[in-house]
């Protein structure tokens, strides 16, 4: 040890520093060796940053250089005179966290925390964070690197000073309560953190209340903090509670055990054999797969559970604007989307077909209330997320079932609101005791991995059997519901298709396309006008504009207008990088907005769906459309009405079709005929009315 001291012992530096011994004229080496070590004396300049520790160390060791050099692994001592060494360590470490191990709330303070810990509490073997677990370091360093674990000799030396070098430089993550996957994909704001995402935790995330770092850690209630770091306030509450010694949490907490226990057993469902089944098994069963990840881990409130609820009730009573009513309808929002319009439109058929009927639409999940044009004159609504959005989805279920208890309504039709299915699949069986029960459903959706998921899949089956009524916008998902759930003759009758109605007009433009074709620019040119298309929706992943992108690449002779925002995210464009035949227009406010005279026809690219407005709004103004063949759009997109794709995640398949137009325009012309005589007959407003009468009994 003293070998490596001597190498980094600079001379100049300890006279310097030292000026009685450069006035005693001795060697400073020597003095640094006999004396200057165990007076706590520095020996680098590097070492100013560990200053007062050394100090202190010198009262109670005569080698307290070589103690704290000792602290590192043989390979790593050169990080003793790194300035980031030291700044890692107090980034990571946690006063309150080690005052409760050494029992002297003196040590609150970090910078006297620290000093004790380099001091003492390193070779006591306290820990400085909650945030470093040995067992954890050891079993992630073995995943990592087999060979760095073999290296080091763990057992002798403390595993913590291996991670604040070797383990930080290689970014191995040292505890239980911290998944990198997992904190990302929970808080979207840190998909452009370019750092280590465990940095970002032990700097910001640990300290903010709302973030869930694992998914066998939850958040924690900020009314709760006492102004320290929520995951340290919530193991010493723990601790307290259940009378644990302070100095037992140098080894381990509970909330890690439990942390550990949960890996070890996800760990088994990683071999090939049981992945094998769980693949074999979701081929029939979508919802095995899910949820993906673990149960979060629940800590006992401070306060009874109900408490909040009860007050969030009673000031809900107080501001709703009604003790009754005859219907409610619950829908997440009111945004520029196909399951907001067929709300509105609903409300209107409703007014139509049982005037005296009080209505209630209540939004759920988020305030946003854009399109109230939408809606019936008469609609009162009433927006429940501004007064539950910080609860739990258990407690806003319960929220929202005093509210329909309360109002004693009828019927409770359900349009695509998230908190509406929790609400029916919780407490379903008793409502549907007093109340008739309906949901309005469009389409699955996919996920991430490519597996079905939605509503249809995740609350139809638990829900259906106590429902008076399902309407559906497609006949596919209809045909879908009766074979995937065997559902017999009877329970077949009680869904219902129902073809939202298109929106009057007299818009005819089932020749633009071959006009175009034919037509001459002008001065007499004998170019033709370039091809042109719209697309508009959402730059999300379902409607996959990527796949826009690959069909303007194949076509430079093709200029595609895109309207449209992104609304959910992840649609994996680059829109700085588009090619030029690319132009994106902004958002509209109504279809008419839209240059369908000037265009050649209607592009759609969406990767599943139920039967969209969009589409609907268009084929009744006679637009050719080029739509991939998928989900519900086979009611109107067919050989016979447009030019359908059935291989919808190839652009080819998508170009291939465009081609085949410019081939035939006149046939171009005959299908889109075909489109809007289909869809004026199909989704009609008096239809409509009448098939929602009958699947409401009235």
């Amino acid at each position: 040890m003293m070998t490596w001291i001597q190498q980094n012992f600079d001379s100049a530096f300890y006279l310097e520093a030292n000026p009685d011994v450069r006035q005693a004229g001795m060697d400073p080496w020597s003095h640094f060796r006999d004396f200057g070590h165990s007076e706590g004396r520095l020996s680098n300049p590097s070492l100013q940053q560990i200053g007062p520790a050394l100090l202190a160390r010198s009262k109670i060791s005569k080698t307290p250089l070589a103690d704290m050099v000792s602290l590192f692994p043989a390979a790593e001592r050169d990080a003793v005179l790194k300035g980031e060494t030291w700044d890692r360590l107090a980034k990571i470490f946690q006063p309150k966290f080690y005052a409760a191990q050494t029992g002297d709330p003196n040590h609150i303070s970090g910078e006297l925390g620290l000093i004790h810990y380099l001091t003492n509490g390193a070779f006591s073997g306290l820990r400085p964070t909650i945030l470093f677990n040995s067992e954890a370091y050891k079993r992630n360093l073995a995943l990592r690197d087999r060979r760095a674990l073999v290296s080091s000799n763990m057992e002798a030396e403390p595993s913590f000073f291996h991670w604040l070098t070797f383990g930080w430089r290689n970014r191995i993550v040292p505890t239980p309560l911290f998944d990198e996957q997992f904190y990302l994909e929970s808080h979207q704001d840190l998909t452009r953190w370019k750092g280590w995402l465990f940095e970002h935790y032990i700097i910001y995330g640990c300290r903010e209340a709302h973030r869930r770092a694992s998914p066998f850690v939850d958040a924690i209630n900020p009314a709760t903090i006492e102004g320290g770091i929520p995951i340290v306030e919530r193991v010493l509450r723990e601790a307290e509670r259940n009378s644990i010694p302070a100095l037992d949490l140098s080894e381990r907490t509970s909330i890690e055990d439990v942390a550990n226990d949960m890996l070890e057993k996800l760990q088994s469902l990683e071999k090939p054999k049981y992945a094998d089944l769980v693949e074999k098994a979701a081929a029939i069963e979508p919802l095995i797969l899910r949820p993906y990840s673990a149960r979060v881990v629940q800590w006992p409130p401070i306060r009874h559970a109900l408490t909040e609820v009860m007050e969030i009730v009673e000031e809900i009573r107080g501001t709703i604007g009604c003790t009754s009513t005859d219907t409610i309808m619950l829908i997440p929002h009111c945004r520029m989307a196909g399951s907001a319009r067929v709300a509105g439109y609903l409300t209107r058929a409703l007014a139509k077909i049982d005037p005296d009927k009080r209505l209630l639409v209540i939004t759920t999940d988020l305030h946003d209330f854009d399109q109230p044009e939408w809606f019936a004159e008469s609609t009162r609504v009433f927006d429940v997320s501004q007064h539950t959005q910080h609860l739990s989805m258990e407690n806003k279920v319960r929220v929202l079932l005093d509210v329909v208890r309360g109002l004693r309504a009828e019927k409770i039709i359900n349009v695509n609101s998230r908190l509406g299915w929790e609400l029916f699949d919780v407490f379903g069986p008793q409502l549907s005791m007093s109340h008739n029960l309906y949901a309005y459903l469009f389409t699955w959706d996919l996920d991430i991995r490519g597996n079905k998921g939605g509503y249809p899949i995740t609350f139809f089956q638990t829900c259906f059997g106590f429902m008076t009524g399902v309407f559906v916008d497609n006949s596919a998902l209809k045909h879908e519901l009766e074979s995937r759930y065997a559902l017999s003759s009877e329970l077949r009758r009680r869904l219902h298709v129902l073809f939202t109605p298109s929106e009057p007009t007299l818009n005819d433009f089932s020749d633009v396309f071959e006009r175009r074709r034919n037509a001459r620019k002008p001065l007499f040119s004998l170019r033709k006008p370039r091809l042109q298309a719209i697309w508009a929706g959402r730059f999300d992943r379902q409607k996959r504009f990527d796949l826009v992108v690959e069909i303007a690449r194949r076509m430079p002779d093709l200029d595609i207008l895109a309207w449209g925002k992104e609304v959910l995210g992840h649609s994996g464009v680059d829109f700085l990088n588009l090619p030029e035949n690319i132009k994106l227009m902004g958002t509209y406010n109504v279809l008419s907005e839209l240059p369908f005279s000037n265009s050649d026809f209607f592009l759609y690219t969406s990767e599943w769906d139920g039967l969209p407005t969009i589409l609907i709004d268009i084929g009744s103004q006679g637009m050719p459309v080029v739509a991939s063949h998928t989900g519900g759009l086979g009611d109107l997109i067919t050989r016979e009405t447009a030019f359908p794709v059935h291989d919808v995640m190839n652009p080819d398949a998508y170009v291939s079709e465009i081609r085949q137009m410019q081939l035939e325009p006149n046939e171009v012309t005959k299908r889109a005929a075909r489109l809007r005589k289909l869809t004026t007959i199909k989704c009609n407003k008096e239809v409509y009315e009448k098939s929602l009468a009958a699947g409401l009994h009235l």
